[in-house]
């Protein structure tokens, strides 16, 4: 029986030895401020700081990892058509005899996935981050990182004796906290939500926001309408909107209600719900309208500027074949456009190209398709796949023994910025 660590003049310790008194340990780093990253956002490299972490690779395998002084790290060329996921790995070899980090690359596809991670005693690894390459772009930005160190089936915090600290609970409420506060920055960032008081009564007095005065006023009335939405919702702005005066700012919403309203060119019976405010200096207060049809098929929004209205923006675009919809999203100060584009028939065991006849397209942000039996693509069954790419010109859809009917068919949909629908 090994005795570690006992005085005997007789006995001679090895590294196996001494693994023992690291094998309780469970794998993970020793805490979350190990192994940070760096990047600048303007080449393809990562900077990975110092850190202490441990590999429990069997019942009697214990090591003890560190990343003295950190280092940098240059990420493989994307592929041209489809996205992949790297991942930032502390990678023991036991036949190497070597500890390090390094980068895996994924494999590039439509939908893809971070490399698997391997554990067993010949090479065990711990996940730091996983990163998004999007395709043809070799920048790294922080946005395409997620963090993988607190996540317990990737990497997790080293916890000493029989009890671990399960930290799958603590990494998800911080991924969903994360989550919910980018959705409420881009809301707010594409107007459709606005920095105010949570709830929904009216406030009861002034509310100092760095010596900005705000007071809100409701008008909870219901509006019945048998004109155009638009001019309902202009007349409501022009004429309903409380006066604004001194430091203060005035906010009122109403709920519009109507028969037969007419809508992006159709006759439809819609509820809207408009959101107006207005505060010193503007010379017209600004109204956000939601609009939801009566089947809940249609979702859009529109901003009207004093009796104005812009431009309709779709939540939820019908996506018509070869019809181009504006979006309430944006991209790098672009409006974010969508099209469903009809591919024809499926090829077999090979790659179409399709032009989709979009003029001046500067980002390609997303491209899926749908069968015409009602399968979304990318679709994988077996060793049957469908994969669908876009770029500034073209569409391609790529097979790999699917089997196909000969009249089944596809529809693209594709949602990217031009220069045509620049913001200002």
């Amino acid at each position: 029986m090994v005795t570690y660590p006992m005085d005997n003049y007789y006995r001679d310790y090895n590294a196996e030895d001494a693994e023992l008194y690291n094998c309780p340990r469970s794998s993970g780093i020793w805490t979350e401020e190990d192994f940070p990253y760096t990047v600048t956002g303007t080449d393809s490299k990562i900077y990975i700081g110092p850190g202490l972490g441990w590999i429990r690779n069997g019942k009697f395998r214990g090591k003890v990892v560190a990343e003295k002084y950190g280092d940098s790290y240059n990420l493989s060329v994307p592929d041209q058509h489809f996205p992949r996921i790297d991942a930032v790995v502390i990678q023991f070899d036991a036949n190497a005899v070597n500890t390090e980090i390094v980068i895996k690359s994924g494999v590039a596809k439509s939908d893809p996935e971070p490399p698997a991670i391997v554990r067993t005693e010949a090479v065990y690894e711990l996940h730091l981050y996983h990163i998004y390459r999007k395709p043809g772009n070799p920048i790294v930005k922080a946005a395409d990182i997620t963090d993988k160190r607190l996540d317990p089936e990737f990497c997790g915090l080293m916890a000493d004796a029989v009890t671990q600290i399960d930290t799958s609970a603590i990494n998800q409420q911080v991924q969903d906290f994360i989550a919910q506060l980018r959705a409420e920055i881009a809301a707010v960032k594409n107007d459709s939500a606005y920095m105010m008081r949570d709830g929904s009564t009216a406030m009861t007095g002034p509310l100092d926001l760095g010596g900005n005065i705000i007071t809100s006023t409701r008008i909870p009335e219901i509006i019945p309408v048998n004109d155009t939405l638009e001019n309902a919702v202009r007349d409501f702005v022009v004429h309903k909107m409380p006066s604004v005066s001194g430091d203060q700012a005035a906010v009122a919403e109403a709920v519009i209600q109507g028969e037969e309203l007419t809508f992006a060119g159709k006759p439809q019976r819609f509820c809207a719900k408009i959101y107006k405010y207005a505060k010193p200096g503007d010379v017209f207060p600004v109204a956000v309208v939601d609009a939801v049809s009566a089947d809940l098929a249609t979702h859009v929004r529109m901003s009207i500027i004093g009796n104005i209205p812009m431009d309709w923006r779709y939540v939820n675009p019908p996506f018509e074949a070869n019809v181009e919809y504006l979006t309430t999203d944006r991209y790098d100060g672009m409006i974010v456009c969508c099209k469903a584009v009809p591919l024809g028939k499926i090829p077999y065991n090979t790659t179409a190209s399709i032009p989709h006849k979009i003029f001046g397209v500067e980002n390609v942000l997303r491209c899926v398709a749908f069968m015409s039996s009602g399968e979304p693509v990318p679709y994988f069954r077996g060793d049957e796949s469908v994969e669908v790419c876009a770029d500034k010109t073209e569409i391609r859809i790529r097979t790999k023994g699917f089997k196909s009917q000969p009249t089944q068919t596809a529809v693209a949909r594709i949602w990217y910025t031009s220069r045509s629908e620049r913001e200002d």
